[in-house]
């Protein structure tokens, strides 16, 4: 058997001949996607993009209560 099929894993056999088989591999059904993000350890300085963050920040931030503590 393949190494996608290892031994005690449950499979469906379909006969097609007299030494002709269908072997599938029954895997649990998952109801999620895994997304890989990557680590990023340092982002390189951008005046531009800082200043373009510190814009949207105040943008955003205008419309929000006075904190109290």
């Amino acid at each position: 058997m393949p190494v996608e099929c290892p031994a005690g894993s449950p499979v469906t056999v379909q006969p097609l001949g007299e030494d002709t088989w269908i072997v599938r591999v029954h895997r649990p059904e998952r109801n999620y996607k895994l997304i890989v993000i990557p680590a990023v350890a340092s982002i390189p300085d951008d005046p531009e993009m800082d200043a373009f963050a510190e814009a949207a920040a105040k943008h955003c931030a205008r419309n929000l209560p006075p904190f109290e503590e």
